[in-house]
């Protein structure tokens, strides 16, 4: 089913010298990384756990083409991080961070939808910007990975929502469950090699800026997608 809805999408996202202005005091000599980008992210972030389309997880009732669209519109973004990250932050990101391998089978045990025209616009900015930060500027990309790690946290707490509401165990919520009861001790290692890496204040604004503009970006696609929402039912 081919939903043809197109309608204004805003596309305007923070830049550094935001980030520095905001966050950074003038004379600091140091900032510790994690709780810079915590506090640098914690209002968007907050909208995203607040978001409608989170929400009626939480509530059970999101129709289970959003949650299949929702990961259709991951996994070009996360094939994009993770053929960067190998590359240019090794130290930082390893393979049991991935998580194309998780979208696919979860994709494959689900059926499909076709992403209605302004969701594969926004799957085609996310992707093209996660690729050309990769291409552009490695500590941006930190401050993606960042981002889309800490996504972990808030799919673990909606995924016992995402079972119970479409009845699946642990096929087709691979993605959701990803480092399992194991998330909170992975995202404290991972925030202590953030911290670790002894970067400059200038290279942490360029860190958190790649981070603000990907939950940005995650807050967008949530409120885009949930407009299809009642196209989705009364096509049922």
């Amino acid at each position: 089913m081919m939903l043809n809805t197109m309608e204004n999408i805003k596309l305007d996202f923070t830049d550094s010298a935001t980030i520095i202005s905001q966050h950074f005091d003038d004379g600091a000599e140091e900032a510790i990384l994690s709780q810079s980008l915590d506090s640098a992210t914690h209002s968007i972030y907050s909208e995203i756990e607040q978001s409608t389309f989170n929400q009626t997880i939480e509530r059970e009732q999101l129709v289970l083409p959003l949650y299949v669209n929702q990961l259709e519109v991951y996994l070009p973004v996360y094939r994009a991080l993770e053929r960067h990250c190998e590359q240019k932050l090794s130290s930082t990101w390893h393979e049991k961070m991935m998580k194309t391998p998780l979208l696919e089978n979860d994709l494959a045990c689900l059926q499909t939808e076709m992403l209605n025209a302004r969701v594969q616009r926004l799957t085609m900015d996310f992707m093209q910007f996660v690729d050309q930060t990769g291409k552009q500027n490695h500590l941006k990309l930190l401050g993606i990975l960042y981002a889309l790690e800490k996504l972990n946290l808030l799919h673990y707490h909606l995924l016992p929502h995402i079972q119970n509401m479409y009845e699946l165990k642990s096929k087709g919520v691979s993605f959701y469950r990803s480092h399992g009861s194991n998330v909170y001790q992975q995202w404290y290692l991972f925030t202590q090699d953030l911290d670790h890496m002894g970067l400059t204040l200038f290279e942490q604004s360029e860190v958190m800026t790649g981070a603000t503009q990907t939950f940005e970006r995650l807050d967008n696609l949530l409120s885009n997608l949930w407009k299809l929402n009642s196209l989705y039912k009364e096509a049922v």
